[in-house]
């Protein structure tokens, strides 16, 4: 990476988190579009870290030193923040409770769901034993680490995407993910067919989409961005991949 750190290729396109590493854990996966930071108290890992990197590209030291930051910040903030909340452990954040949000609510729900083979989604609460069993099948990815996800993608951006889009598909490929969630709503497909260009789309009910791409691992889904929906909304979208996912003969997801 280092020599080629220009603006034009440091728009960081992956920045993973896979909770373990053990060969019979299938994951489900998530994936979304950019994160506006992630809130960790020791070093805050926000976009900054990668504009400091184009700034000081021939200082080695620092460039290593900005790298070993971001790298660290998916697996810091879930284990330190996200599942802290759910825990219901410390966390690094003030005051200690951890972190959540309505994404973060309903992926947690949709861990607990999926591992009760439940037909419904269930409403889990903070409980450490459901998160601990749950949370170890997490994997995640925002596609994005800067630029803005509100708008389409610049030509800019789908140039450097499309030349690093095998860091995408080989990462995905290497995980070999159970099921593929995208929470991340239709007007943010754009962004998608960047890396994956010409993704097909089917309808199969409850808002969510049935993908299908040679580099996208299946089964894969997309439904609506958690932030905002209403209950009922992410319990159709709940309902409709789980009866798609008997349709197509996936009985038992792990």
């Amino acid at each position: 990476m280092k020599g080629e750190l220009t603006p034009e290729r440091c728009s960081w396109p992956l920045v993973p988190y896979a909770a373990s590493s053990d060969m019979d854990v299938r994951h489900i996966l998530f994936l979304g579009i950019a994160p506006a930071q992630w809130p960790n108290g020791r070093h805050r890992g926000r976009p900054y870290l990668l504009a400091e990197i184009i700034e000081n590209a021939e200082n080695d030291a620092c460039v290593d030193r900005c790298v070993e930051k971001i790298a660290d910040c998916p697996r810091a903030f879930i284990e330190g923040e996200v599942r802290a909340y759910f825990e219901g452990t410390p966390s690094y954040r003030a005051g200690g409770r951890g972190y959540t949000s309505a994404w973060w609510r309903f992926i947690y729900d949709f861990l607990v769901s999926d591992e009760s083979e439940s037909t419904d989604l269930i409403s889990a609460g903070r409980d450490p034993a459901k998160a601990r069993s749950a949370f170890r099948r997490l994997a995640w990815a925002d596609l994005y680490l800067l630029g803005s996800p509100t708008k389409e993608p610049d030509s800019r951006t789908r140039t450097f995407c499309r030349k690093n889009a095998d860091l995408v598909v080989d990462w995905i490929r290497e995980l070999d993910p159970k099921i593929t969630i995208l929470p991340i709503g239709q007007a943010k497909m754009s962004h998608i067919e960047v890396f994956f260009p010409g993704v097909h789309t089917t309808q199969i009910g409850g808002g969510v989409d049935y993908l299908e791409h040679v580099a996208l691992p299946s089964p894969c889904y997309r439904m609506r961005h958690p932030q905002g929906a209403p209950t009922a909304e992410l319990q159709a979208a709940y309902s409709s991949i789980r009866a798609h996912l008997g349709r197509i003969g996936v009985s038992s997801w792990h």
